[in-house]
């Protein structure tokens, strides 16, 4: 009898202590949800007035490279063409900043709809052409498509994906190089847009870590600034389009980057 009480004693003692760290645990995890919820919130505001304090120099930007289209007719062929870069990226970064920042809207939604894809590169194509410039980079675009290719995805976040994959081809090629932006049909009926460059490119070492966030496949200590998050975000976007991208690549002799894109008939 002595043992049996001395064991419903330690029992009662466990079941004690038992509850005891239950309840710790449920204030611990009422105070780290009270305290996400405040950095949640702390955030919001942040973006809030970061929305807020950026909309007045972007609309002056737009509002300036409109003025400067109107007049741009007069102007000479070079000019003409700068103008029209400056009204291209003006355009993205105030779509961007809307799509980013305003906290009413969810910035991780895409809007899908048929978009052109042919127009959607000559905007790349200008907004880039400066970049190309400096780099002593010949960048042009071949249509193999057959004319009104369009594609079933979020313009904004197509346009950012070249933006992105054609501005690297720019950044690792070489001086008097090219990079050729094609888009083709293919025979499963997906729509094709292809970077093709002929810069440093990759061994299969670097391709295995490709997609890796934050990874610059040692190039980090080149002077080419970057932050190896490119290719990473640029996976997730096509894949979330229903999409695909690959890569092909052989070092010292150029790079083969492809969007395989949801087409409309």
């Amino acid at each position: 009898a002595g043992l049996a009480a001395l064991w419903l004693l330690r029992q009662e003692r466990e079941a004690r202590a038992g509850e005891a760290r239950a309840r710790q645990l449920m204030l611990d995890l009422g105070a780290q949800r009270e305290q996400a919820l405040a950095a949640g919130r702390e955030a919001r505001a942040r973006l809030t007035q970061l929305h807020h304090e950026l909309a007045t120099p972007l609309h002056a930007i737009t509002g300036y490279a409109q003025l400067l289209e109107i007049e741009g007719a007069a102007l000479a062929e070079p000019a003409r063409l700068w103008v029209e870069g400056l009204q291209a990226a003006a355009w993205h970064l105030q779509a961007l900043s809307e799509q980013l920042l305003d906290p009413q809207r969810d910035a991780a939604a895409l809007q899908t709809a048929p978009v052109p894809l042919a127009p959607l590169v000559g905007q790349v194509q200008r907004m880039l052409r400066l970049q190309a410039r400096q780099a002593d980079v010949r960048l042009m675009f071949t249509d193999h498509s057959g004319g009104d290719a369009r594609a079933l995805g979020d313009a904004l976040r197509l346009r950012q994906l070249l933006l992105n994959l054609a501005g690297n081809a720019i950044k690792y090629g070489r001086r008097g190089g090219l990079v050729r932006i094609e888009l083709a049909r293919a025979d499963s009926g997906q729509l094709l847009l292809r970077v093709i460059d002929n810069g440093i490119g990759m061994d299969r070492a670097q391709l295995a870590r490709l997609f890796e966030p934050f990874n610059r496949l040692g190039r980090e200590r080149s002077a080419i600034p970057g932050s190896g998050i490119g290719l990473a975000l640029s996976r997730q976007l096509v894949q979330a389009m229903g999409g695909d991208i690959r890569v092909e690549s052989q070092a010292g002799v150029g790079t083969t980057v492809e969007l395989r894109l949801p087409a409309i008939p």
